[in-house]
């Protein structure tokens, strides 16, 4: 469900509707979850609210979204579908699994069950959409799907001219210096008085809406290649790319 907008997938999904809804009757089917209950997704179109599938063809909670959805087509015939993927999860876990661990090799198994159901999905779709040509080069490869279009993830550049802290996180508070907000209702305030935007970021798929919110509000950006991938920009001139701790605290200095 695209609410609230708190991370890349929501953001994406909800102003893909929008569009959609500006143009065309729509009905949006989500699944039930908690904290939907007060959104403003019924202004744009028709809302039915459906109960997850008992069975879930996932390891994890985190790449479980395509089994919980594909599981219905098959039993509609394979109607005519577009498929659009914020992030390849088959390509994260498999990342994220490279450990030699026991958590790494379940995320490994995943990885192999996730890139069979992605292809699955792309072969049968009528056209797939990715938010950057490496993405989309990853599931021409996963899949040898020819029907792919790249729709970017932007930001409205107008409006800017996290979820609640982990315990994790607020142990940071602790360093002199650091503050945890948590979950604040506008993130522009922020932008606006920062010196830098950090986005060490070591796995992930899609394109990190962040970074096109901080380059809206006029901020320098120090990220990792991985943080950065996706968008086009040029490290030196539109952001600073840096792939180890040492070298990151250089370019924040």
């Amino acid at each position: 469900f695209p609410w609230p907008l708190e991370d890349g997938g929501n953001i994406r999904s909800y102003h893909l509707l929008r569009m959609l809804a500006s143009e065309h009757e729509v009905m949006l089917i989500a699944h039930n979850r908690s904290g939907i209950e007060n959104h403003p997704i019924a202004d744009l179109c028709r809302v039915r609210i459906v109960d997850k599938p008992s069975k879930a063809l996932s390891l994890t909670r985190r790449y479980g979204w395509p089994s919980r959805w594909a599981c219905y087509l098959p039993a509609l015939g394979w109607p005519e579908t577009v498929f659009d993927t914020h992030n390849c999860l088959s390509q994260m876990a498999n990342e994220r699994g490279q450990k030699r661990t026991l958590w790494s090799k379940l995320l490994r198994i995943e990885a192999a069950k996730l890139a069979r159901l992605e292809a699955e999905i792309c072969r049968h779709a009528s056209l797939v959409l990715t938010c950057s040509e490496q993405e989309a080069a990853s599931f021409t490869k996963l899949s040898g799907c020819k029907n792919l279009s790249v729709v970017p993830n932007g930001v409205d550049c107008d409006y800017y001219r996290s979820p609640l802290a982990t315990t994790r996180v607020q142990k940071l508070a602790s360093i002199p210096g650091v503050d945890i907000t948590g979950r604040v209702d506008d993130v522009r305030p922020y932008l606006r008085k920062c010196t830098v935007v950090v986005v060490p970021l070591l796995h992930g798929g899609g394109t990190r809406l962040k970074i096109l919110e901080a380059m809206a509000a006029g901020c320098a950006i120090v990220s990792t290649s991985k943080g950065a991938e996706g968008i086009d920009c040029t490290t030196g001139y539109d952001i600073l790319l840096a792939d180890s701790a040492p070298s990151m605290a250089d370019d924040i200095s």
